[in-house]
């Protein structure tokens, strides 16, 4: 649904969400449907109690999509819209008025013939700018078996839209409604649109859901998971489902694929290393991503346990802010400068025919673990970040070092790109010739961001864990990778990796221990102006800095040491940021 993030961006999602902003105006808070609102809200939209074009192009969607369905021999199946705005019911009682009163105006202008003829146009180019390019798409990212099948004509839409809308019924889903969708009744084929709240979210399957309308605002990871409805098979109409939610709650979605993704391979290595149930358990609750629910749920409220052996934290959050930029500039400069003149210049690797190299890279090795720890104490990361947190990294090594772990480090200062920026010497005389460029989520044009801070998807490209190791090394890596895969096509696993993981990496550098196991630090001098724009000021993505952004991952090595950490976790920034427990 969401495809892969990589340094690239998104990739490989499927074509199906749209998104909301209309349903209410973020510098005056109010609007249709606020994130925050009380319970005797009512839906207000340009001054009247009727629905936003946002919701409306939803409805003619399903419409169209109960159409589609019927004219693919699919009318004896249930097809279903969930619309979920809010949790309060009387809230919902009002966006079900509402829709019921635009669900009725449609069916009384196409049965009737009554001034239909730009509902039928507004159609018309949903079905053309929409349902058309979106099915081929998805016959592109589909393996054969799952090919969608041929659209119907849309004179064959239009002679089926008045049977379609007099079969739609709206209803209330909730704790208190006394509607019930009926799907057991032989021979009775829903076309229903349900709007509920934490009934829907929570106890409740809707069957052949086909589109979802979907601005609830938590952020918190396990009530999304419950909340997400639309996952799962639709065979025969996989191309005709959509998603019209709000950017940020795409974006939410989509970090939880990537945890759930990296969770999986984690337990397939797990499993070939034939670990306990209690062990899985304990992965899970440390994983930085996947263990946030809220801290007002959990046993201590405002700390969070976590273990960094076996994982790559990077930065992924950073200050727009020059000053912080040219300080963390300044502690790069000043662990380079540590290092010595014993270095590698473009590492290379034979790799058994297939080279691996980093022409722009420079590599120190045998690195004492304090000039790490200086690094870290210097550079400063943002104190909204999940994982990559300087004070909490440098807690970790600290207590791994106790016990004779991770003493020494290789570390790595990686240049080269598309990117373009004001010349800078790292001590050493290593100058930069290009930068490298990583996809930012400011808006595009960066019109409305935010003035404090940006972010980016991923910093690491998958082979840099690997700019230390020899190929004997190497290939250990490989052997524990392929021997953890299983095939999966629907996980796009269909042939054998030809290259390590950075989890089958990292399991190497601790079984195979001596120079093998210690630390990656992983310096990334990134561009300072958006990709592919002119070295512009309005294009920088730090007002006034034009020298490298600083980014940093650390590969740490696996470790059946269990040794755990523990960071504050800021209440309020919680609560303003996620919302409250639920």
């Amino acid at each position: 649904m969401f495809g892969k993030l990589t340094k690239d961006g998104r990739v490989g999602a499927l074509p199906l969400s749209r998104s909301i902003l209309d349903h209410f105006d973020p510098e005056s808070g109010s609007g249709w449907m606020p994130p925050k609102h009380k319970k005797t809200h009512v839906p207000v939209h340009n001054g009247q109690e009727t629905i936003p074009n946002s919701l409306r192009d939803a409805i003619q969607s399903f419409v169209l999509v109960c159409a589609i369905r019927e004219l693919r021999g699919q009318g004896l199946q249930h097809s279903s819209m969930l619309i979920h705005v809010t949790r309060y019911v009387d809230v919902q009682d009002h966006v079900r008025e509402q829709v019921e009163e635009a669900v009725r105006r449609m069916r009384q202008k196409i049965t009737r013939g009554n001034d239909a003829d730009e509902l039928l146009d507004e159609m018309r180019k949903l079905w053309d700018e929409d349902f058309v390019p979106t099915r081929d798409r998805v016959a592109e990212l589909a393996p054969a078996e799952d090919m969608p099948p041929a659209l119907p004509s849309w004179e064959d839409i239009v002679a089926k839209l008045p049977d379609v809308l007099d079969d739609i019924t709206v209803r209330s889903i909730n704790g208190t409604a006394k509607d019930a969708l009926d799907y057991a009744t032989p021979g009775a084929a829903l076309k229903v649109i349900a709007v509920g709240g934490d009934k829907l979210a929570r106890g409740l399957t809707l069957e052949g859901l086909c589109v979802s309308y979907f601005v609830r605002t938590t952020k918190m990871y396990d009530t999304l998971m419950q909340m997400g409805r639309w996952f799962g098979y639709r065979p025969g109409y996989l191309d005709l489902c959509r998603l019209y939610t709000s950017p940020d709650l795409v974006k939410w979605f989509g970090h939880i694929a990537d945890a759930s993704e990296e969770l999986r391979d984690e337990f397939d290595f797990m499993a070939k290393a034939k670990l306990t149930p209690e062990q899985y358990g304990l992965k899970v609750m440390s994983h930085e991503i996947l263990t946030v629910t809220s801290p007002l749920k959990m046993r201590n409220a405002q700390t969070l346990s976590l273990t960094y052996s076996g994982t790559r934290p990077q930065t992924i959050l950073f200050h727009r802010d020059a000053k912080v930029q040219q300080a963390n500039l300044a502690a790069t400069d000043a662990l380079i400068a540590s290092l010595g003149s014993n270095f590698i210049d473009g590492p290379k690797y034979p790799r058994d025919g297939d080279a691996d190299s980093w022409p722009h890279a420079r590599l120190w090795q045998d690195i004492d673990a304090s000039k790490v720890l200086a690094f870290l104490g210097a550079y400063t990361t943002h104190p909204n970040a999940d994982s990559a947190k300087s004070a909490v990294l440098s807690d970790f090594i600290s207590k791994m070092l106790d016990i004779g772990k991770l003493k020494q480090w290789s570390v790595a200062l990686l240049s080269g790109g598309e990117g373009v920026g004001a010349p800078h010497v790292f001590p050493g005389g290593f100058e930069p010739k290009s930068l490298q460029t990583r996809k930012t989520e400011d808006p595009d044009p960066p019109g409305v961001r935010d003035p404090a801070m940006f972010a980016i998807g991923v910093l690491t490209d998958p082979k840099d864990e690997g700019i230390d190791l020899d190929d004997d090394a190497w290939r250990d890596a490989l052997a524990r990778t392929r021997a953890a895969w299983k095939p999966d096509p629907a996980r796009g696993r269909v042939n054998m990796p030809s290259i390590p993981s950075g989890k089958g990496i990292r399991e190497a550098r601790d079984r195979l221990g001596g120079k093998a196991d210690r630390g990656l630090l992983l310096l990334y001098s990134l561009a300072p102006y958006y990709r592919g724009r002119d070295m512009l000021p309005e294009n920088l993505i730090v007002p006034g800095w034009d020298k490298p952004i600083m980014a940093f991952a650390i590969a740490f090595p696996s470790s059946e040491n269990g040794i755990r950490v523990e960071y504050e976790v800021n209440v309020l920034y919680w609560m303003q940021e996620y919302g409250p427990s639920e």
